[in-house]
């Protein structure tokens, strides 16, 4: 597996939204921490594969990024359906099913076009607001879909990390799940990190939201 995820998560049932907020932590997934390079190359605003795999019809990616703002600025992005449908390639449907603080479950319905086979699912996920979450598969056309986002705030800057494996039931052709790791990804997180107004610059910001799949000129302010 290309990251760790404790458990209770993986294997478990949602988690109790009365617990309190320290025992919820002690779920929080773990991954290495940037080298000095890689520091330098975040800073500089790249965005960082931690490692990327593809094995037939699974991918499997592991990046990194630095935003410039707060991790609620950010949290209240990757939460919302609205935003989402700016920032997931293909997305047609998002509707919050269950949505209380440290546990909600999503229905999505993601279509790419040919040659990407269209994914209709339900997915689960415990969560600590502003410092993790953690999903899973709970129904849909999928074999398998995990990951988690992770905030980590530095003294440079918020660092985000997010990981995902998928595997869709119709097989997809090796190249292209790679295509979706590799650059699909990479937007997806750039586009996050510019409607969270994270970017650091105008230039960068413009950049960011130049990566967006959906409409992203409603959020820029003239």
């Amino acid at each position: 597996m290309l990251f760790l995820l404790a458990g209770a998560i993986v294997a478990g049932a949602p988690v109790d939204p009365v617990r309190a907020d320290t025992e919820l932590t002690a779920l929080a997934p773990e991954i290495s921490p940037p080298d000095e390079d890689e520091m330098e190359r975040l800073i500089r605003g790249e965005i960082l594969r931690k490692r990327v795999e593809s094995d037939g019809s699974k991918g499997a990616a592991v990046l990194q990024v630095m935003m410039f703002t707060d991790a609620q600025a950010v949290w209240e992005i990757i939460v919302s359906c609205q935003q989402a449908m700016i920032y997931v390639d293909g997305l047609e449907v998002c509707e919050v099913l269950d949505d209380q603080r440290h546990y909600t479950r999503t229905h999505q319905i993601v279509d790419r076009g040919w040659p990407s086979p269209r994914l209709d699912y339900v997915f689960e996920a415990d969560r600590q607001p502003h410092l993790f979450m953690v999903f899973r598969l709970v129904e849909g056309n999928l074999k398998e879909m995990q990951g988690f986002w992770r905030f980590d705030q530095l003294d440079d800057g918020l660092l985000v990390s997010h990981a995902v494996s998928i595997r869709p039931k119709t097989p997809a052709p090796r190249w292209l799940v790679r295509r979706i790791m590799m650059r699909g990804m990479t937007d997806l997180l750039t586009c996050i990190r510019g409607l969270a107004e994270g970017s650091g610059t105008e230039q960068q910001r413009d950049s960011d939201l130049a990566s967006c799949p959906g409409d992203a000129e409603s959020t820029v302010v003239p």
